[in-house]
């Protein structure tokens, strides 16, 4: 058995299973030593992460791991070397690759992908236009978009939402 192809399991008792959003997440466990890309141990044999829907939602490649109490569902798909902790939220179609990292409450929906940036700003992410927003308020560069036909209108129960005024509250907290 190639022990990188299997580097977590999930754990599917009752308690090591939650419902979200009328999904089933199950807690994982590390089958083995994860080391990041300097050769660090980060999570141990044995340790437990966070929760999946399914082993599609986490590569069993790379030193990607779920932290915490975060959440990957639907057809979300963390991989590469990203990394989220805390009680971030990944759903849909979302998917955070390379060096990412995504912290505290942010929650990333749609049809969003994420390379090598950190996110720790506690919003919900849901097009290219609130993600560029929300790395420029954390000082780093925008992602360049491969199409310009991924960009989506932000939508809050059918109406527009105006993103620099909630990004400038969020910032003044």
């Amino acid at each position: 058995m190639d022990e990188n192809l299997n580097k977590y399991e999930l754990l599917t008792d009752s308690s090591n299973t939650e419902k979200f959003c009328g999904f089933n997440v199950y807690r994982i466990r590390a089958l083995i030593d994860i080391k990041n890309e300097k050769g660090l141990v980060i999570v141990k044999k044995g340790d437990l992460g966070g929760f999946v829907e399914d082993y599609h939602n986490l590569s069993q490649k790379g030193s990607s791991w779920i932290f915490d109490d975060a959440i990957v569902c639907n057809q979300a798909y963390l991989g590469d070397d990203a990394r989220i902790f805390d009680e971030v939220v990944m759903s849909q179609h979302s998917s955070a690759i390379g060096s990412s990292k995504l912290y505290g409450e942010t929650c990333l929906c749609g049809s969003i992908e994420v390379k090598d940036k950190e996110i720790w700003v506690p919003i919900q992410i849901s097009s290219y236009e609130m993600l560029e927003q929300v790395l420029r308020i954390q000082n780093q560069e925008p992602m360049q978009l491969q199409d310009s036909n991924l960009k989506s209108k932000i939508r809050s129960d059918e109406k527009e939402v105006d993103v620099k005024e909630n990004l400038k509250k969020i910032k003044s907290l």
